[in-house]
């Protein structure tokens, strides 16, 4: 398991060291979880609120912007700042895919 919270692209950075079927946790105040959602390697498995109960239904709500707009990666990565989403959670929970 890998956690990242307030500090950076630690899921980007660590993802070769999280073996297939391992998770990351991580919120997207540096756009973290964004990159994790965008980046093949990564299924987005759940997602906790403020009673950090995981929650795993309705996950395609997440990291949809307003207007049907779409997510720029590139400018997450150049701001190191999370999309202001219409939805959005303390933390998400993803998992190395095994494939």
């Amino acid at each position: 398991m890998i956690i990242s919270q307030y500090a950076g692209f630690v899921g980007q950075t660590t993802k070769y060291y999280l073996k297939p079927g391992g998770i990351l946790l991580c919120n997207d105040s540096h756009g973290d979880a964004t990159l994790a959602q965008f980046d093949k390697t990564f299924e987005l498995i759940g997602v906790m609120g403020s009673t950090n109960e995981l929650m795993q239904t309705g996950l395609y709500e997440y990291f949809q912007l307003p207007k049907g707009k779409d997510v720029n990666v590139a400018e997450v990565k150049k701001t190191m700042r999370g999309s202001m989403y219409t939805k959005s959670v303390e933390n998400y929970v993803f998992q190395k895919r095994r494939d």
